[in-house]
């Protein structure tokens, strides 16, 4: 049986963790994660860090939404809104396995480490209609 809850149904703080294409699509689309997931715990990786310098400064069609992603990430984090969590791996998607295994809800848009979520037992969520954080698992 499956279960899907949009996040505005849950009472419970959460632990999150957002992946890089989070913040490149919120830039994108001027989606505020930060007011959708209030009152929750949330954090990213330095590994996701990387990976949006990383794109920011290269040439892809992302390039701006990452750089303006990065720019968010480190605002966010010297408010206090966010929190960046250190790994001991350098792949953003095996770090945020890593933690979702440890508890933590992982927010992304890569099917193939939403597989690997689900696969693995994790809460994970996913942006819906361009507007809301649904998440699937068994919330403890």
């Amino acid at each position: 049986m499956r279960f899907i809850f949009i996040l505005s149904f849950l009472t419970n703080p959460m632990k999150i963790a957002i992946d890089t294409n989070i913040f490149i699509y919120s830039s994108r689309f001027r989606l505020d994660i930060f007011s959708r997931l209030r009152g929750n715990e949330i954090c990213a990786t330095d590994s996701v860090m990387r990976e949006l310098e990383k794109i920011s400064k290269g040439e892809s069609r992302d390039a701006k939404a990452a750089a303006l992603g990065l720019d968010i990430l480190i605002k966010r984090e010297k408010d206090g809104s966010i929190k960046i969590l250190k790994t001991k791996t350098a792949n953003a998607d095996f770090g945020l396995l890593e933690l979702g295994k440890s508890g933590y809800a992982v927010i992304t848009q890569d099917r193939e480490l939403l597989k690997r979520l689900k696969a693995a037992g994790c809460v994970f969520g996913y942006i819906k209609q361009k507007k809301y954080f649904a998440f699937e698992g068994i919330f403890k």
